[in-house]
């Protein structure tokens, strides 16, 4: 997706590319903190812009990335927070090439979909890159899911190679075999593993291809030094898949140009909380946040951009989270709301593990101030607090706080390029300052639309190329934003989307269970946590202990139900859809 001017926009039809000139209203200008807002009125229509403009480069985001290296070319790019195995910026560029190479020959091409199915670690990173620079579309799939579930991204994707690590061999031929009995896998379809760590690997089927001495063997015989300069920064980079209300994951489209605009909308010096590494200084950034997700994905590729050091964590643990804080000397963090509370009440935490943070940035999901100020406060020092909300859409971010501000209740301000505006949920028309309604955007980092879905990408981008975000919140008369409710149905569980009618439809399909109705509520652990709702059959008497282990079978340990209520009905509209605000109510009567 190419942007001629900032008012000039392409964007997806479900049948065609079409263009549409957006008529930008009069402007009123509001001076607050670092930065002024924008806010365009005409009649009674509002368009929020942020003041601050990037110039978005004829680039592929690795391109950007690799431009820059030279300048920090011997310090350390990614360590891994486990084994301490390191590379620097010089090694990660060699070995991501390498590894492209081997993507190369066997048999993939510019174009072609590639799964990596890893937790965090460097060489997630470097195959991440080393496929990008190859011209290869990345489908990246959380390491946590079910065969069923990770059968559902490899069809959908159309993705050709599946890179996964020796652990998760069993479930992805498990995904593959259902694929095959479908007759939905690709021709030559393989499986590879890389081992990332130091232990030994289990037996391997034989069919499996060993990325590790692929990598290996062309190391000693043909180690590339060049990667092809030839990929358009408009093909696709990225698929990223975001549940939706109906259930099933939608493929988010995300061009190169889509990346490297996300990226410098993070670095603009106006806004950016990060710091250009230098011989004096180098911000370090524990990645414990999972890089399938797009939110550790952008803030991975912005730290390799502006020369900062990974740690990479598989998971949260707080033995390892703790002692990478400590060891490394941690400047920046990204989290999400459970990690603000595991660091503001666990007595483990000390002021010697914040030590050396500058920043704190969360995002995913609500905090509330008490909890942000219990964080704080374990510092014992001004440790600058980025409040964050994006989009799998926006690749990530549409929005933070300004550095250094402290209205921790807001979202903060447009990024760069970023239009924004507030509309009726009714109407569609747009609201003035301090009017709930639906949050609509446009700007470079906006997804193309949804792989195979032109339904639902017609239904998110309107006519005017907004993509409508499903969330509501109102924006004020300095232009911050605040988010207060979702228009979509989606639950929020340790920052991990969870779609209910997912939930609704793997439940009914148990015999003994005529309707099932799925919501979340508020949690201090995790967010929101899950409730369902069980109508059985007439006659049945299935227990709960065995509801549970069948959901268990079907979907990752983060979507499954803390509780169950049995109930007569289910309360539905009468097109059949559930009232989940029911549900709700119902709840809030028996606790």
């Amino acid at each position: 997706m190419s942007l001629k001017t900032c008012v000039e926009w392409a964007f997806l039809d479900t049948r065609h590319w079409w263009k549409s000139k957006i008529t930008l209203p009069i402007k009123t200008e509001i001076q607050i903190n670092k930065y002024s807002t924008e806010i365009k009125s005409a009649s009674d229509e509002y368009i929020i812009r942020s003041p601050y403009k990037i110039e978005i480069p004829k680039k592929t985001y690795t391109e950007l990335i690799w431009e820059r290296h030279s300048k920090w070319k011997n310090h350390e790019a990614v360590v891994c927070g486990l084994t301490n195995k390191k590379y620097t910026f010089t090694d990660l560029k060699e070995y991501s090439t390498i590894i492209g190479k081997c993507l190369v020959n066997e048999g993939l091409c510019g174009g072609d979909v590639i799964a990596i199915l890893l937790p965090n670690s460097p060489e997630y990173i470097s195959i991440i890159l080393g496929a990008s620079g190859r011209g290869l579309t990345i489908c990246s799939i959380n390491p946590l899911y079910t065969p069923d579930e990770i059968s559902h991204q490899l069809k959908n994707s159309g993705a050709k190679k599946v890179i996964t690590f020796p652990h998760k061999v069993q479930d992805v031929m498990k995904a593959v075999d259902n694929l095959k009995m479908t007759k939905c896998l690709p021709p030559n379809f393989k499986v590879l593993s890389i081992r990332i760590d130091e232990q030994s690997s289990p037996n391997l089927p034989k069919e499996i291809i060993s990325l590790n001495d692929l990598v290996n063997r062309l190391a000693v015989t043909n180690s590339p030094k060049t990667v092809p300069s030839s990929i358009a920064d408009d093909s696709l980079a990225f698929i990223s898949h975001s549940s939706g209300t109906t259930g099933l994951p939608k493929g988010v489209c995300l061009t190169h140009r889509n990346v490297t605009a996300s990226i410098l909308q993070m670095m603009e010096g106006h806004t950016t909380f990060f710091k250009e590494t230098n011989d004096n200084h180098q911000d370090v950034i524990p990645m414990f946040l999972p890089i399938f997700h797009n939110y550790a994905l952008e803030m991975t590729l912005c730290a390799l951009y502006n020369g900062s050091k990974l740690v990479t964590l598989p998971k949260f643990e707080e033995k390892t989270f703790l002692s990478t804080l400590k060891q490394h000397k941690a400047t920046i963090l990204f989290v999400v709301p459970p990690t603000i509370l595991f660091l503001g009440s666990n007595p483990l935490v000390t002021e010697d593990h914040l030590k050396y943070l500058k920043v704190i940035c969360t995002a995913a999901a609500p905090v509330g101030k008490d909890d942000i100020d219990r964080c704080l406060k374990k510092a014992l020092k001004n440790i600058n607090f980025i409040h964050a909300y994006g989009q799998t859409e926006a690749m990530c971010c549409l929005t933070h706080t300004p550095y250094g501000d402290k209205n921790y209740s807001s979202v903060g301000k447009a990024l760069a390029n970023t239009e924004l505006k507030i509309i009726d949920l009714q109407t569609g028309h747009p609201k003035g300052p301090n009017e709930e309604g639906e949050l609509c955007f446009k700007g470079p980092q906006m997804s193309l639309g949804y792989l195979n879905n032109p339904d639902a990408t017609k239904e998110a981008i309107d006519s005017e190329g907004w993509f409508h975000t499903g969330d509501v919140g109102y924006y004020d008369k300095d232009g911050f934003f605040y988010i207060v409710d979702r228009i979509k149905e989606m639950v929020k569980v340790k920052g991990f989307q969870v779609a209910p009618a997912e939930l609704e439809h793997i439940l009914r399909s148990k015999p003994e269970i005529e309707a099932a109705g799925v919501i979340g509520i508020p949690d201090t652990r995790k967010g929101e946590a899950l409730v369902a709702f069980i109508k059985k059959k007439e006659g049945s008497s299935i227990t709960e202990s065995a509801i549970r282990e069948f959901l268990a079978g079907k979907v990752a340990p983060f979507k499954l139900i803390e509780k169950y209520i049995y109930v007569d009905s289910i309360p539905t509209t009468q097109s059949g859809k559930i009232l989940r605000k029911e549900l709700k109510k119902m709840y809030g009567s028996m606790a």
